[in-house]
């Protein structure tokens, strides 16, 4: 918040925020956030289904896909994707879905990854991503 406009623009031209910033606005009491973006982690995803299309169609039930993980695009496993998704509602999501591949039905687990130190992934694969002891994102246990 400022003080004034003069102060506003005082800040934002000294920080050079217009590089960092899409837009600046008066704040409202009424202003609300529209949508959020979280990442996503699937497990049990087929090898020979694993590509950016099957992703994008995966996250179309919650939202639209933002990225993929490179890690995910350039696997050294094929035992979970990571994406990032813009969604519109607050709800964690926690399910179970089915891709289906011409005819034959695959279940998939998609989890939405939240921040955790030293912990293993529970969404199914159960690898162990804190061994490094450093910030890591993982699937929610919730």
């Amino acid at each position: 918040m400022f003080v004034d406009m003069s102060m506003r623009k005082k800040v934002l031209d000294e920080h050079q925020l217009d590089k960092w910033l899409e837009n600046v606005i008066e704040w409202s009491p009424t202003m609300s956030i529209p949508n959020r973006r979280v990442w996503l982690s699937a497990c049990g995803i087929p090898i020979h289904a694993w590509s950016k299309g099957t992703f994008k169609n995966i996250t179309t039930i919650w939202g639209d896909l933002v990225q993929v993980d490179p890690r995910t695009l350039a696997p050294s496993s094929f035992e979970r994707s990571r994406f990032q998704v813009e969604k519109d509602w607050v709800t964690q999501i926690d399910e179970h879905i089915d891709l289906q591949i011409e005819d034959k039905v695959f279940p998939i687990r998609v989890v939405e990854m939240e921040k955790v130190i030293g912990l293993k992934c529970d969404c199914c694969c159960g690898i162990d991503v804190g061994s490094t002891g450093e910030d890591t994102d993982v699937a929610s246990s919730s």
